[in-house]
């Protein structure tokens, strides 16, 4: 399947598109929940599902980032993998750091289904400063889309290209304390902080990210091609705060919480050794007759600082007070 739309700011733009190498699947997701710890029963039994008002077994929002990437290697061939594309991307700028991105869903994948992926990836700006050094920035736009068309799920990328990286890690800003009354889902109210949660990211954990990701980035598995590129040691991919963020929300709603909506901006990486601590506060709150759409602010960080600033949405039916 192609297609002759071009989504806004993309004009331009370098486009290809491909069938998701294999569909959503049980083992895929079972895996991507035994990394981030995430006991959402709608994601593997399908009678708990059911009950809370899916068609079926569904795949964890965030999970958008595994089913897009690309298999390394396949019977009729081997993909371009991330970092050589990284690099005939722009020889000049072979270094990539992530800036923000932005998922949008409109229904949770089904077990089974195998989406149209359309990416469209921006030539690079000018060279500017940014909180992650100085570089070109580069925009990619990547939507999953069904047999008729309809796209399901979007996500958008802004990363920085660099011709070199920063030698030491940027001082990273400090966590925020959020103070307040709990929050409660069957009544979210402005102001209202949700509990806390911590994770410990060790070697293990980051190799079994890689696994369930498909995100072969040599940064994320092989200490020293990490250190080539200026980091102290190999890190966990963003996918992974994404993901946790997504179970941080969920455990707060319940298995009928659905994420809607979220804004991501990345400052910092995270490290085997340290623990990362994910905080929220309601920011929002919109009512309608069938349930509420509440804004969620949520801050990622380790012992060093601030890493991750995300805006959720996410879906809470009815009733809600």
């Amino acid at each position: 399947m192609t297609t002759s739309w071009v989504p806004t700011g993309f004009d331009g733009a370098s486009a290809t598109s491909w069938l998701m190498d294999d569909p959503v699947s049980l083992p895929m997701i079972r895996l991507w929940c035994e990394v981030l710890e995430d006991s959402n029963p709608v994601y593997y039994d399908m009678a708990e599902a059911a009950k809370y008002g899916f068609e079926g077994i569904v795949a964890p929002a965030p999970m958008i980032m595994a089913w897009m990437n690309r298999a390394e290697w396949t019977p009729q061939g081997s993909p371009t993998s991330f970092s050589d594309q990284l690099k005939s991307d722009s020889s000049e700028y072979p270094h990539g750091a992530g800036l923000r991105s932005i998922q949008v869903h409109t229904r949770p994948l089904r077990l089974g289904e195998q989406l149209w992926v359309h990416q469209f990836i921006s030539g690079l700006s000018e060279p500017s400063a940014s909180p992650r050094g100085y570089g070109c920035r580069q925009r990619r736009y990547v939507g999953l889309r069904d047999e008729a068309g309809t796209e399901v799920a979007r996500i958008e990328f802004e990363t920085l290209r660099m011709k070199t990286v920063q030698s030491e890690e940027l001082p990273l800003r400090e966590m925020p304390q959020f103070v307040g009354p709990q929050a409660q889902p069957v009544e979210p109210m402005e102001g209202h902080v949700l509990p806390p949660l911590e994770i410990p990211i060790s070697y293990k954990r980051c190799i079994k990210w890689v696994a369930a990701t498909r995100d072969f980035y040599e940064v994320h598995l092989d200490p020293a091609y990490a250190r080539q590129t200026g980091a102290q040691d190999l890190y966990i991919g963003v996918h992974f705060f994404q993901g946790l963020v997504g179970r941080y929300i969920t455990d707060w709603t319940g298995p009928s919480g659905v994420l809607r909506r979220m804004d991501f901006a990345q400052e910092g990486r995270c490290f085997p050794g340290e623990n990362a601590t994910v905080v929220g506060r309601v920011a929002a709150v919109r009512r309608d007759r069938n349930g509420a759409d509440v804004e969620l602010d949520i801050s990622v960080g380790c012992e060093r600082g601030r890493l991750y600033d995300a805006r959720a949405t996410v879906r809470l039916p009815g009733p809600v007070k």
